[in-house]
């Protein structure tokens, strides 16, 4: 079966204007959405601040303190 040469110049020119086709633009995100996104930044920060904060007398070595006995171990 033979092709028109019409048919074979068409499927040329479409393949050659494939690659030329931008892809439609995002719409711009609303000042909710962004005020959101920015919201949930900051409570991240604030999270990973506080955890900090909280965990950082666990973490210190120079008072750390050791249990003592009780007496009745002592006078045995």
């Amino acid at each position: 079966m033979i092709r028109d040469e019409g048919v074979l110049a068409m499927e040329d020119r479409d393949t050659q204007f494939r690659g030329n086709v931008e892809p439609p633009r995002r719409p711009r995100p609303s000042a909710g959405r962004v005020l959101g996104g920015l919201l949930l930044g900051l409570v991240i920060a604030a999270a990973l601040a506080g955890a900090l904060l909280l965990g950082r007398p666990a973490l210190d070595v120079e008072r750390q303190h050791t249990p003592q006995a009780p007496e009745a171990a002592h006078e045995g």
